[in-house]
């Protein structure tokens, strides 16, 4: 190695550690040796001009970074470690508090709450610039899908985190057997069902069909749902809001340190929705239901309906990436994705969807102690341009929360993600106000849970008592717990 570039390295080592307190400019034109993005992540001492970048190892794994860090190393010749690690969501909180040794990247899960404290501390560092400047082109602020993406991240007046994979909830069907289950009610054979009366008539159609699964012997269910049927909350949200929007809005716009306000949660709305899962569910005793396995997972949710034994699963729109290998070894490929069906016909007729993203989730931050905060930003700013966007939006073949002119490649499934995108109303279970970010707001605190507790039929009576009941015990869950959380304001 030459003087010049031993000196070189020395610089950029003795800039990126400076970074941790000051923000600087980023030199692009430097050499930077060999263009690869190796697999691991081998952190050393002496770390130059290298990005290291920590990402969440789960449903959408690490190819679209890796595919995004290759075409950046094209570009600068700067080497990006990209590490996956499954764990990271119940880690990345521990790592942001302590002076242990940082990546300089992080796309993970984080609680409002951890978020503020961050901020406080001043661990983590403000990415408004990134947002606005046009370093690789046009800014990414200017190019954002929905400008509610540039609330997540807020703290105060300034930037901190971005979401980067729109990661919607929604419908996996199959389409294969759809074809082979007899029209009913307001279900249409071989059409997946528009409205929720459509969805419940389908389910009976599908009892009454008794098709065998030829794989596994088993009888062919409706549908299965992963975490002992938590995926199920995400329906339930999208059927409250239908019904009552503005006390949806109030429920989690509510700013009372104090005391919860039941009146928010508690009353005909959550009810009715209670009503509609109840019937979805159709819990005759524990072992008869619509649904496949009363304790699944959601891999074992998932591989139930890769592999046949149901003609539908909530999931996300990550369903494909985290499911390849087990679609693959089964030879699966009549999977599509819809948004959720919707409770008025008229919605139905006018072609009205609601779907609600799987946000606030991953995100990428930048922690202020990092090595090569600068690196970092500038990788970031690549991501969430143009040619970032297009080939990681490439990579898991479906939209992110930045746009693209350039053209995008995607599967039938990710066409089906980007056409229920572009057409649904979009509901975000956030509030920029500080009560919620306290994680006071956050439903189905109550044991066991609601949907969990009407598989098992462990709460007793009719639709509407059975309902009534669970909404007011989830109220009591909420009240009691709500200072727990909110105390941390005073």
């Amino acid at each position: 190695m030459s003087g010049k570039s031993v000196l070189s390295r020395i610089m950029l080592l003795i800039v990126a550690l400076a970074m941790a307190f000051v923000t600087i400019g980023c030199d692009k034109n430097s050499p930077r040796g060999e263009i690869t993005v190796p697999d691991s992540n081998p952190r050393k001492a002496d770390l130059g001009d290298d990005v290291y970048v920590s990402v969440l190892d789960l449903g959408f794994g690490t190819d679209w970074v890796k595919a995004a860090a290759t075409a950046y190393t094209e570009k600068t010749g700067i080497k990006v470690y990209v590490t996956g690690d499954a764990d990271l969501n119940s880690t990345v909180a521990t790592k942001m508090g302590t002076s242990a040794e940082k990546d300089d990247l992080f796309f993970a899960s984080f609680a409002p709450q951890n978020m503020n404290k961050w901020v406080r501390n001043n661990l983590v560092v403000p990415i408004d610039d990134i947002l606005t400047e046009s370093v690789y082109g046009t800014s990414a602020e200017s190019r954002v899908a929905d400008t509610y993406f540039l609330k997540l991240g807020k703290v105060g007046d300034k930037t901190y985190s971005t979401p980067y994979i729109y990661s919607n909830w929604g419908i996996i069907y199959n389409e294969e057997l759809l074809g082979k289950i007899e029209s009913k009610g307001e279900y249409t054979k071989g059409e997946f069902p528009k409205t929720m009366r459509g969805l419940v008539d389908m389910c009976e159609a599908v009892n009454e069909a008794q098709l065998v699964n030829e794989r596994t012997g088993k009888t062919i269910r409706p549908f299965s749902c992963g975490l002992s049927v938590r995926y199920m909350n995400n329906l339930f949200y999208t059927l409250w809001y239908q019904l009552d929007p503005a006390g949806w809005r109030k429920f989690y716009d509510q700013n009372n340190v104090a005391a919860f306000d039941r009146t928010t949660f508690e009353n005909d709305a959550a009810r009715t929705a209670m009503e509609w899962i109840y019937e979805l569910i159709n819990p005759i005793d524990q072992l008869h239901n619509n649904m496949v396995g009363n304790s699944q997972n959601h891999t074992e949710s998932q591989t139930s309906f890769v592999i046949g034994d149901c003609v539908f699963t909530f999931c996300g729109t990550w369903f494909e990436t985290e499911m390849k290998k087990t679609i693959a070894q089964v030879g699966m490929s009549s999977y599509r994705y819809t948004a959720y069906p919707v409770i008025s016909e008229a919605d139905a007729q006018e072609g009205k969807l609601y779907s609600q993203p799987n946000l606030p989730g991953e995100a990428f931050f930048i922690p202020s102690d990092a090595q090569n905060v600068t690196g970092a930003k500038d990788f970031l700013a690549f991501l969430l341009s143009e040619d970032g966007v297009t080939v990681a939006s490439t990579a898991i073949s479906q939209p992110v929360c930045y746009t693209s002119d350039k053209e995008i490649q995607m599967t039938s499934f990710g066409n089906d993600i980007a056409a229920a995108v572009k057409d649904s109303e979009k509901l975000y279970c956030f509030s920029e106000n500080d009560v919620f970010k306290t994680g006071a707001c956050s439903l189905f605190k109550s044991q066991p849970s609601p949907f969990y507790a009407m598989v098992g039929c462990s709460i007793s009576g009719d639709k509407k008592k059975i309902a009534e009941t669970i909404v007011t015990r989830e109220a009591d869950a909420l009240a009691d717990k709500w200072t727990d959380h909110t105390d941390i304001l005073d």
